[in-house]
């Protein structure tokens, strides 16, 4: 295992001068010429869920909200879907003020037909409503249907969600790749919604157990399955959303604030703009330990909760900012320390940027992502990801050298940091799992 690089500086290393220029209070957006840093209103959110409810307490709902989640998908499980109960659950949640994602129960190929005349227009705390978890193929038809029926009914006042396989699901692809896989359901459903009201999601989990390898714990296909929706996402004009592993279960581990973290920033420098931890609450299948709340245990609390609240809040700081870009494409750095000198997850990639049209020159002491944005006004950003197991304790120095960039803003821990750049020079130091976000001033 590599030791954890100690560092004279955590705000930036070597050739910044480290000239703190402003505090940051966004509320107005400036041309990208006028040499300023830009500034943005707070009018924006990142969709943060949580997968398998709490009980319907406002106890348990309130500490959902504090953990820092904007929406919760509420299910069956303690209360019926269609029936009083199920209404009285969402006034609660609309006391605590928790977006709620109402679950059919539909999944893989099973539609769940359970009779519910419920008109959830009349619950303004209703978003979206989630017609089909991880559907094969051939199921997509009828989720197309079904959309056409929300369409009647809630026409954009409610949200339609689904959510897809990842890639390594190659049988319910059913002779498909997932490139086409993903295609058929945004063109059959997606593209019947305006673009503001797409959403493009897929579960994957990407970390296992150490279990005292030495190689990395991340698992390769998570890169392309993210790239997959990315680029179909940019296609269809759609936002994306990915669920992050948040429990322990089969071979992925127990997280710890690092992995969580890191999956945060590695999906973002993929553009991706909405998450659900799996799970929040305890699972009720078996081989699943470590959520962050107790299912049936009103006001239990487990540990893991307040690494997540601590990260939720770390995102939520600058989401605003993040939310007003769009991605442009995403750059693999294979580390100078990397001694295969190559990274299977960056091989998996399809349409990986091979060159930074801002910088003349880069590198990085191990592998990272480089994501590159750009916002109404021209003005450029990059999301920089330490991507090494977070679990291997890696740090990693990452330098550019830039075209003409007078300054930046880098947000670091939800956290806004000026600085003057010196001949074009930055250097950024990443603890493991750690990502930040920098926009760039000519």
């Amino acid at each position: 295992m590599k030791k954890l690089i100690k560092r004279l500086t955590k705000a930036v290393a070597l050739t910044i001068t480290a000239t703190t220029l402003l505090s940051l209070c966004g509320c107005f957006l400036f041309d990208k010429n006028s040499g300023k840093i830009p500034e943005y209103e707070d009018d924006r959110e990142m969709m943060i869920a949580g997968w398998d409810s709490p009980m319907n307490t406002l106890e348990d709902i309130q500490i959902a909200k504090d953990m820092g989640l904007t929406h919760m998908f509420l299910d069956s499980y303690h209360a019926k879907r269609g029936t009083k109960a199920y209404e009285d659950a969402l006034k609660l949640y609309e006391q605590v003020g928790l977006n709620v994602i109402v679950q059919t129960g539909s999944g893989a190929t099973t539609e769940n037909t359970m009779k519910d005349d419920t008109n959830y227009a009349d619950f303004p705390i209703v978003t979206h409503i989630n017609y089909w978890d991880e559907p094969y193929y051939s199921n997509i038809a009828r989720i197309a249907e079904l959309a056409e029926q929300h369409i009647d009914k809630y026409g954009n006042d409610i949200l339609f969600f689904g959510n897809l396989f990842p890639n390594s699901a190659t049988p319910v692809f059913e002779g498909h790749t997932y490139k086409e896989y993903v295609k058929h359901y945004a063109d059959s459903v997606l593209m019947q919604f305006p673009e503001e009201y797409r959403w493009l999601s897929a579960d994957i989990y990407p970390l296992d157990e150490k279990n005292g390898g030495s190689g990395s714990a991340i698992r390769s296909n998570w890169l392309p399955c993210i790239e997959t929706l990315a680029l179909q996402a940019k296609e269809s004009n759609a936002k994306t959303h990915f669920f992050l592993q948040a429990t322990e279960h089969y071979s992925y581990r127990a997280v710890k604030e690092e992995d969580i973290r890191f999956q945060f920033y590695v999906n973002m420098a993929f553009g991706v703009q909405g998450f659900s931890y799996f799970t929040y609450a305890d699972s009720v299948l078996s081989d699943f330990e470590h959520s962050f709340v107790a299912r049936n245990e009103s006001g239990v609390i487990h540990d893991t909760y307040y690494n997540a609240q601590k990260v939720n809040n770390e995102i939520k700081k600058f989401d605003h900012v993040y939310l007003n870009y769009t991605w442009q494409g995403t750059l693999p750095i294979v580390g100078n320390n990397n001694e295969e000198g190559y990274n299977l997850g960056f091989d998996g990639l399809s349409a990986p940027l091979e060159d930074l049209s801002m910088c003349k020159r880069w590198d990085a002491s191990e592998d990272a992502l480089v994501g590159t944005f750009v916002d109404e006004n021209g003005y450029e950003a990059l999301m920089v990801v330490n991507y090494t197991d977070p679990a291997d304790l890696c740090s990693n120095l990452v330098r550019f050298e830039f075209n003409d960039v007078s300054k930046v803003r880098m947000y670091r821990g939800g956290v806004a940091y000026d600085y003057k750049i010196s001949n074009n020079r930055l250097d950024v130091e990443l603890d493991p799992g750690e990502g930040v976000f920098i926009i760039l001033v000519p």
